[in-house]
């Protein structure tokens, strides 16, 4: 499956409209929550040529069954970003350690109040 759409780019101003292309290249194992799980994998690339980039192609998309966006990337000249939908409970084991070693910010104390954050 494949289809285009127009996204604004703020970055050119003389032709801030581009046209994308997207298509479903394959289905792709994705580790997530501990497990394997199918995902379809799209692909986006630029339809025209707008001079930003030597590469044409500006991500990928690892979508599951029911839509969810599992997984992102976007490529902007050398510079690559990923984006990952944690799982439930994730984000709290990774918080607490980063935290409570820091000089920064203040964890909770061990009754659960907030200590907010230091000067």
């Amino acid at each position: 499956q494949h289809w285009t759409f127009e996204t604004y780019n703020p970055l050119t101003p003389t032709r801030p409209l581009q046209t994308i292309s997207a298509r479903v290249e394959d289905r792709r194992a994705l580790r997530w929550g501990g497990d394997d799980m199918m995902t379809y994998h799209v692909v986006y690339q630029r339809s025209d040529d707008d001079g930003l980039s030597v590469e044409r192609d500006l991500g990928e998309l690892w979508v599951a069954d029911d839509g969810t966006v599992m997984k992102q990337s976007a490529h902007w000249g050398q510079l690559n970003l990923e984006f990952e939908l944690m799982a439930a409970g994730e984000l709290e084991t990774l918080g607490k350690p980063r935290l409570a070693g820091s000089d920064r910010f203040a964890a909770q104390d061990d009754d659960g109040s907030d200590k907010g954050l230091s000067p």
